[in-house]
């Protein structure tokens, strides 16, 4: 197990808002990761308890969780590496509060998807695909992710109770699931057309998703009040979104020239990544009671 070498850094930003008459007002912490053997950490999901999980490279030099890599649990000041037996890579994606963790680690076979819950790791895979991969779990241990299929490309899958049922809007031509909450509404992304986009699935029926002044979009994370957080390209830059009541509001921290907003918690928390021009940091981001909404 490591241990966090640097105190979390407490700082207050302001959000821009890009559908809101005020901007909206987040405090900050940075979250930084041990400097022997981890590089480039990416915090990818939390839950309701502020356990958070993501991805670290084990490569010097490698951005952003390159292969290989190994996941992590930070909770209580610790993080845990993550890594299935057999396993030469992996990624941790999602936590629900029960602290069940999803992710994707690499076998001689190919990628697979796990679960990691009380100590130990299931494989999971799509029947049909030659690799899987798992990105969200709920609080009653619905996961969903994607599988790859030769030919046709990514299917996004629903797994409950070793069955799975797959997700593909119509007319796209491909798709991955990356989040669900309690209520079994789904989002991802994928491609409709030339055009990367986003969708929510809810009750058998698919919206897609893409923020004013986007050329890209990609949900990450849906809370049970039903706000979607992600990330898309503005320009040629990443920039955050949320979005709630109908309206979205882009996410970009002061000083930053770019960011990407990875999850999503009920109480409204944000976790992420910024990129001030140098280097890319993980964020906790709390909104303040007085919020936009």
């Amino acid at each position: 197990m490591k241990r966090l070498c640097s105190a979390l850094v407490a700082t207050t930003l302001l959000l821009l808002a890009a559908n809101a008459a005020r901007s909206v007002e987040y405090t900050y912490t940075t979250v930084l990761l041990p400097a022997d053997g981890w590089y480039s950490p990416q915090f990818t999901g939390i839950n309701n308890s502020g356990e958070v999980v993501g991805t670290a490279s084990t490569h010097p030099g490698s951005q952003l969780a390159v292969w290989p890599t190994v996941g992590f649990i930070y909770r209580g000041g610790t993080c845990t590496p993550l890594m299935p037996p057999g396993c030469t890579s992996a990624q941790a994606a999602a936590v629900n509060d029960r602290g069940e963790v999803v992710g994707t680690a690499l076998r001689p076979s190919g990628y697979v998807g796990y679960i990691y819950s009380g100590g130990a790791y299931r494989i999971l895979g799509l029947p049909g695909c030659s690799w899987s991969q798992a990105s969200g779990i709920n609080s009653v241990g619905t996961v969903v992710g994607s599988g790859w299929k030769e030919g046709s490309g990514y299917v996004g899958f629903i797994y409950h109770e070793g069955s799975y049922t797959t997700l593909l809007p119509p007319g796209w031509t491909s798709a991955q699931a990356v989040a669900v909450n309690d209520c079994g509404d789904v989002v991802g992304f994928g491609f409709q057309g030339p055009e990367l986009m986003g969708f929510i699935y809810h009750e058998g029926k698919y919206t897609t998703m893409l923020p004013p002044g986007y050329i890209s979009a990609q949900p990450t994370s849906i809370n049970n009040r039903g706000e979607v957080a992600g990330m898309g390209m503005r320009g040629n830059d990443y920039a955050g979104f949320v979005y709630s009541g109908g309206k979205y509001t882009t996410l970009m921290p002061a000083g930053c020239i770019s960011a990407q907003v990875t999850a999503i918690s009920n109480n409204g928390e944000l976790l992420g990544a910024q990129d001030p021009g140098d280097t890319w940091t993980g964020f906790i981001a709390t909104p303040s009671q007085g919020r936009t909404r």
